[in-house]
């Protein structure tokens, strides 16, 4: 046999093994029917290495499979709280901006109140069409979480806390259906996983878009 011929070998051999498995799968009373065969299964087990019964074999894969089951239940479980949680802030956040009566106020207070109502860490507006240079394409409802940010750029963007940003996340505000930004938010984490070009944007945009009608009612009511 040349060395060109081992994968060839290799290869049928592991068509066998999933063909004998399969086969097994189809015929589980396969060895109710060849008892005899049990008798030379040699099945290690998998954390020590010793042989074990065939029986104690199968708890102990029913048991990985139901740890298995409980961890992804209890993953479902905390980020449907976590969903929930986040829904209810979501609906205090726009009562508070059905609240307001002037775009001034809104501008000043509003960092404060998204630091404290969703416990974020950093969070900055920049008012004026200018300041959305930073996130092209941070508008029709879509948020962006940079990769990289320059020194000047976060010294920019969070002033004395630049130092503490390890990521963040970028959301420009129109007036309402206003194609022209009105203002840029940053949202900084000391988390460099936190916030990056693959986290999820669905809540980021939607508060962008809910922020951004905000501002275009407050900006065309007229002025007491």
């Amino acid at each position: 046999m040349t060395i060109s011929d081992q994968p060839a070998r290799n290869d049928t051999s592991n068509d066998d093994e999933k063909n004998f498995a399969e086969y097994l799968r189809r015929h589980p009373d396969f060895f109710q029917r060849h008892a005899y065969l049990l008798t030379g299964l040699v099945i290690p087990h998998p954390t020590s290495g010793q042989a074990v019964s065939l029986l104690e074999r199968q708890v102990i894969a029913l048991r990985d499979e139901q740890s298995a089951g409980q961890r992804k239940l209890r993953e479902l479980i905390r980020n449907a709280r976590d969903n929930d949680r986040l829904n209810r802030r979501m609906e205090e956040l726009t009562l508070y901006l059905f609240s307001q009566r002037n775009l001034d106020e809104l501008v000043e207070n509003l960092p404060r109140k998204l630091k404290n109502l969703f416990d974020l860490e950093f969070v900055t507006l920049h008012v004026g069409p200018e300041q959305s240079a930073l996130a092209p394409g941070a508008s029709d409802g879509n948020a962006v979480c940079p990769p990289a940010l320059t020194a000047d750029e976060k010294q920019w963007l969070f002033g004395d806390d630049a130092g503490d940003v390890e990521s963040c996340a970028l959301l420009t505000l129109n007036r309402g259906k206003a194609t022209e930004p009105f203002a840029l938010l940053a949202i900084g984490s000391t988390e460099r996983s936190r916030y990056h070009p693959e986290t999820g944007t669905h809540y980021l945009g939607q508060l962008q878009r809910l922020l951004s009608a905000s501002i275009g009612q407050l900006h065309a009511r007229p002025s007491p």
